[in-house]
């Protein structure tokens, strides 16, 4: 236990945006068999996709770290922002770009905004808690509020750009993400399997997820049972693919 709490005393970005997506996820993420993770293109798709949107929204060569910042670069990758959380842990992150703004900073007539680029057309928790996370750490090192963060996307009719507002409501999610998060972290065991497993397929931990799937005989195995399905069957008494195997046919389609 003191392991695991030694560990999930820094929360990073990326353990953020696997909690957001599956608990279960992160949680092996930190303690898992790396071994055991499989390598998915999608990751890859999504990095291109990245780069691609970045460069059509800034042309010119990206500074690297501080002392672009410094310089006052128009786009800047490669800085690690550290801070203590209002919740007591550390929180780590590793924007993909920093674009100059307007406003005044510690470095001069200009701050700094993150931004990340967007697959699929609108925004998601993941990004809106991921730009709150960016912002909570930059801004201390700017010495300057952040009122919204940017989500670029670039399609096949051009580069589609959505201000996303980083506001005090959007920092009490951040806040009590971050509070759930860490309690999540701290248990000695993963957090149950996923009852929507169609998410899975990209995930790099699927191969271990199935397995332990269908070594319980989970029902998200079946197609078509998501968690609405699920808590029905679990009203009827019907835990397990044996269970549901089982169980009347006739009594299933009532209900």
């Amino acid at each position: 236990m003191q392991t695991s709490i030694q560990k999930s005393n820094v929360i990073t970005d990326r353990l953020l945006q696997s909690w957001i997506r599956c608990k279960r996820k992160a949680w092996l993420d930190l303690y898992g068999d790396q071994e055991k993770r499989v390598w998915s293109p999608h990751r890859t798709l999504q990095l291109e996709h990245q780069h691609n949107s970045f460069t059509e929204l800034i042309p010119h060569k990206f500074g690297k770290g501080i002392q672009a910042c410094k310089r006052g670069d128009n786009g800047v990758v490669g800085l690690r922002l550290k801070a203590r959380s209002p919740t007591g842990n550390f929180l780590e992150g590793h924007p993909p770009l920093l674009q100059r703004t307007h406003g005044e900073s510690r470095w001069g007539n200009f701050t700094y905004r993150p931004v990340l680029a967007r697959q699929g057309r609108k925004a998601t928790r993941e990004h809106r808690l991921t730009l709150g996370l960016y912002s909570l750490l930059l801004e201390p090192l700017q010495n300057k509020t952040i009122s919204s963060g940017l989500l670029v996307s670039k399609t096949k009719d051009g580069l589609e750009l959505q201000s996303i507002s980083l506001d005090k409501n959007l920092n009490t999610q951040l806040i009590d993400s971050l509070i759930k998060l860490t309690a999540d972290l701290k248990s000695l065991k993963p957090p149950e399997l996923t009852s929507d497993r169609r998410k899975c397929a990209v995930c790099s931990w699927k191969d271990l997820c199935d397995s332990k799937a269908i070594q319980e005989g989970h029902l998200s195995e079946v197609s078509g049972i998501g968690s609405k399905r699920k808590q029905i069957l679990y009203s009827l008494g019907i835990y397990k693919l044996d269970e549901l195997a089982k169980a009347n046919p006739i009594e299933l389609r009532e209900n």
